[in-house]
This record gives C-alpha cells, structure tokens and sequence, in this order.
C-alpha cells in the first residue's frame, strides 16, 4: 500500500482483504483528515485515490500496477517499469515515463515526458491535453491509435509507432525528422492537429505514410517534406512554409479546408491540388506546375500566383480569384476561366501568346485593381449572368473586352475600365457604368447598354457602334442617364432600329431629356429615325430629336380622360348657347 506522511490525525482508512507486504488488492478509501506534500509509491495491484493539500506525486514500478477499474487523481506521476493497467489516471501536472507500458487511461491537464533509455509504452485512448516531449535517446511507443490524440507531440523523431497504420496527434512540433511507417515498415496515415491549436514542425517527415490535417487550428511545415502516401486537409488549416525558403509537401493535396503557401522563395508546386478548400499565396513567388482541380477560393493575398505556362486552364472554372493590393496574378500565354475576379491587386500576361482572362461569375463583384500593367497582352470576357464591375484607373490591357453574358460596369473615373482593345457587347450582355470607355465598342443585336449608375453618364472616348437591334435601357428624372461619345465615331444602324427603354429615376415629368452628347466625336448615319421605343412611362407622348451636337427625347404628358370629356362638354355647351342666341335673332326680326 502507498506510504503516506500523515500531518493530522483522526484519519479514517478502510480497507479490504488481501493486505500483505505493503501490497494491496480492493479498494481503498481515504478518509479524514489531510494527506500532505510527498511522493507515493504503488506496486503490485489496488485502486485508489491520492488527494491532499500538497503536491503529490506517485510513482508506479518497477512491478505491474493494477487500478481496479478505478480513478486515480493526482498532481503527477511517474511510470518507472512495470505495466499500469485497467484504470485512469488523472494528472494535473506531468507524467514521466522512463520505462514500462500504461495501458491505463492518462487524462486531466499534464504533460508528458518521456526519457526512456530503451521504451516506454502508451497503449490506450488517452485524453491528456499537456505536450508530450521526448528528451535524450528516449523513446517512446505508440501502441494505440489515439494515445496522443489531444496532446501535442514535439519530437516525433523518436517515435515508435508499433503495429499501428494510424495515428492521431494533438498536434506536431519541434524539430526532429519523422518516418511515417510502423515497426513493420507499413505506411501510418499519421491525422494532426485534434486539439484545434496553431503549431509548427520544422522537420521532416518521409516514409510510405500520409498527413492529414485536422481540427481548427493551423499546422505549419517549415522544412520539406517526402512522404509520398499524399496530403489531406479536412479540417482548420495547413500552411506550407514559415516565411522562410523551405516548406512542402511531396505530390497531392487534397484540400477540403484551407492550405496557404508563406515562403520567401521563387517556389514551383509540381502537385496536383484538389478538394473544396480554398488555397493561399502569403509568400513571395508560387507557380503552379499542373492545372489545379480544387474548386474553392484562390487568395493572392501577398506576392505572385503564376499560372502554368504549358496548359489551358491552370485553375478550376469553378475557382473565384481575389488578388490583395500589391499582390500580383499571373495568366500568361493561355486561357483561363474563373467564377470570379475582386481585388485591388494586378492580373498580367507576358510573352509571345497573347493570354485570355474569362470571368464567368454569377454573382455581384467588383475588382479595383489594375488588369494589364506592365504586361498587358491578354482579353478579357465576361460570361455568367452575374456582374462584374472594373473601378480600377490603370487597365490597359491589349486584346480587347467581350461581353458575352450578364453585366460589366465601368465605374472608373480616368483611362479606360477596359483596356486599350476594342469592346464587343453580344446579344444577352450588358454593358453599364458611370466610367470610361477606351476602345470602339460595338453593341450587336440584343446586347444592351445601360449607362449610370442610377442614373450617371457614361464616355466612350474611342467611339461607339450600335447595330439594328441593339437595346439602350435609360433611366430619366431630376437625374438622368447619359451617353457621352467624346472621341473616334458614333455609328448608327445602317438599318432598322435601336430600341429605348425607360424607367423613372425619380421625379420624371413632361420635358426634354438629352440621351446623347456626341461633342468631339465624328458621326456617321446616326439621326433620330434610328430609334424607337420599349418600355416607357405611362401618361406621356415621345418624340426623338437631333439638337447640334445631341439626341434628345422629348416627353409631352398626354391630358387625362376627364379633363378631355369637361373641355369637350364646354365646347358643346358653348355651341349650343350660340345656336340658341341665333335663334331668337331670327324670330325678333321676322316679328320686325
């Protein structure tokens, strides 16, 4: 039986058969009164509680221990040889383990250190939250899968992972190299990261073996890694590189969370990325070896994202792009469609082959950034039914803008929102904004132009083309909607019409509206006859008309039904008043 120093008498100790030799069998109960500061040592079998208003410390050795199914509570204790079974062991502050095996469960808040001079032994699912440290030729063996599942282990390099193929850690730091295989040399699919806190492993681990991050917390590798059983990340994040020149994975990852490159290098990711999770550049250079495949988010929050240069299609269409300020993208030489575009950064091309940047979104988003800058040789289309905005005063890229689908407002307020290329609205697009317009842009048949921005102008500064059939969609009121053509040639329909449709900004009444002010530019086959009317506002008659240099509308409010029936009735009245007058003019002079 444990050897306590008793501080305070009475003190009640109850005990069952089997005492013999200061070993013990059964239960043993304490009492009153206050066990103090000191250590307990326990051999043989029995169960028990250590409590007491000092630290305790029990050790357990060199014989097998048995807890009789019990609870033991205490502050530490040590495992010095022998086998610690059937039972839990709750510490508060460490565990030491030299020699033997615990097949006990180890819970509470401790840590673990393991010195062993050949092995010691964790073979159950235990729960302690402290960090497990391996210190000297120490070494410890991890006989159960989630022996160290929420605890963080900080030198794996002295790991014995048995006849496990899995295993589950709290976390991973420190700097020791891991080999992910078990003593049979069979992979271990190693999970890290259960107890949802940030870690960092600066070594290295190889083997047939797998990672899989998981929990919420943030798993960086700063050292560069060769498993070749594949990544996985499922939960929180994993981050490949600590600002440093190192940091990878060799081949796959499959990325159900969030995985962010941060080197300081000019580094190239030969793998192949899959999953829904959304993928990070915070480092300085990342290029991408193959096409990607994942379909969540891609941030370029710092540095450069360079796109493959030997395939189409670097990245998922079903991916949105959101380039940071001073961060720049890089789609050089082929074509790549997105979900999305937002950002303040830069998207280029360079190089012989000229890039093509297509945004398909389906959804409301703006990109302030610069699209060209100093390499400026792609297009840009915008597809989905979505709209995209481009606000940013610096685009100059090359190839041209076509509007393929859904809407793309130019709300800049200098340079050309789209380039220096020409501009093409097909039939379906929609072509708005309060900003400027660089290139000749052609609105084909069905493609709609819809200046302001509730309401606003809009400035064609390089000429503008409306082919029959094409839909101008203006906004009339206190404030109204605007065309400005300043620069190259404004071009009617060489026949049939352009469709005007209305719709009230507020305050709409009877007058005369400027729809276009072609002050600067050239003319060619553009009157009023080029136009007719769609939707407008009830209770008006419309005309179109050409004034110097503009095409106006003019609103004429057509009398309400009542007030036509009460002027008619007077008329009636009066006429009947006359004729009567007449009349009795006829019969006095007869009389006469």
């Amino acid at each position: 039986m444990p050897a306590f120093l008793l501080r305070r008498l009475p003190i009640a100790l109850t005990f069952f058969t089997c005492l013999a030799f200061a070993s013990f069998c059964g239960a043993q109960t304490t009492g009153s009164g206050i066990v103090g500061s000191g250590t307990s040592t326990g051999s043989g079998t029995g169960s028990g509680t250590d409590t007491g208003s000092g630290a305790t410390t029990t050790t357990y050795g060199p014989t097998d221990t048995d807890l009789g199914g019990g609870t033991v509570t205490l502050v530490s204790a040590i495992f010095n040889g022998g086998t610690v079974s059937n039972g839990t062991i709750d510490a508060s502050s460490d565990y030491t383990g030299t020699s033997g095996e615990v097949t006990a469960v180890l819970t509470g808040t401790a840590s673990l250190t393991v010195t062993a001079t050949e092995s010691f032994t964790l073979s159950a699912a235990n729960t302690f939250t402290g960090a497990t440290t391996v210190t000297g030729n120490g070494k410890l063996v991890v006989g159960h899968s989630l022996a160290l599942q929420n605890s963080s282990l900080q030198r794996i390099s002295q790991i014995d992972f048995g006849n496990l193929t899995a295993a589950t850690l709290g976390g991973l730091s420190g700097s020791g190299n891991g080999v992910l295989a078990n003593g049979s040399a069979a992979a271990v699919a190693l999970s890290v990261g259960n107890n949802n806190a940030a870690t960092t492993y600066s070594g290295a681990l190889s083997g047939a073996g797998s990672l899989t991050k998981i929990g919420s917390g943030t798993l960086t590798l700063g050292n560069d890694n060769t498993y070749t059983g594949g990544t996985t990340v499922s939960a929180g994040t994993l981050q490949l590189g600590n600002a440093g020149g190192s940091g990878s994975v060799a081949g796959d990852i499959t990325n159900n969370a969030a995985l962010i490159f941060n080197r300081s290098d000019d580094y190239t990711f030969n793998g192949v990325i899959s999953g829904t999770g959304a993928v990070t550049n915070n480092g300085l250079i990342v290029r991408l070896g193959q096409a990607q495949t994942y379909t969540g988010e891609t941030n370029v929050a710092h540095g450069f994202l360079v796109l493959p240069t030997t395939v189409d299609q670097g990245l998922s269409a079903s991916t949105q792009v959101t380039v940071a300020s001073g961060a720049y993208f890089d789609i050089s030489n082929h074509a790549t469609t997105l979900a999305g575009l937002t950002g303040a950064g830069t998207v280029y091309s360079f190089g012989g082959t000229a890039g093509h940047l297509t945004v398909a979104t389906s959804e409301t988003q703006t990109f302030s950034g610069t699209l060209g800058g100093g390499y400026a040789n792609f297009a840009l289309t915008k597809s989905g039914a979505g709209t995209l905005t481009l606000s940013g005063d610096l685009n100059n890229y090359t190839q041209g803008t076509t509007i393929s689908a859904g809407t793309l407002l130019a709300n800049n307020t200098s340079g050309s929102a789209t380039g220096t290329g020409a501009v093409t609205v097909n039939s379906g697009g929609t072509l708005g904004g309060g900003g400027f317009i660089g290139g000749l842009t052609t609105f084909e048949s069905g493609a709609h132009l819809a200046p302001g921005n509730s309401p606003g102008t809009l400035t064609f500064t390089g000429g503008l083309i409306l082919d029959a059939g094409s839909i101008l969609d203006f906004q009339l009121g206190t404030a109204s909607d605007l065309i400005r053509v300043s620069g190259g040639i404004l071009t009617g329909p060489s026949s049939g019409t352009v469709t005007l449709n209305l719709t009230d900004s507020g305050g709409f009444s009877a007058g005369t509206y400027t729809l276009f002010d072609y002050t600067g530019a050239a003319v060619d086959n553009f009157d009023a006859h080029d136009f007719t009317l769609g939707t407008t506002l009830p209770g008006y008659s419309y005309s179109f008309a050409v004034s110097g240099s503009a095409l106006q509308l003019t609103a004429t409010a057509i009398p309400e039904p009542a007030t036509v029936g009460l002027g008619l009735g007077v008329v009636a009245f009066l006429s009947a008043l006359t004729l009567r007058r007449r009349q009795l003019a006829r019969r006095e002079r007869c009389r006469a």
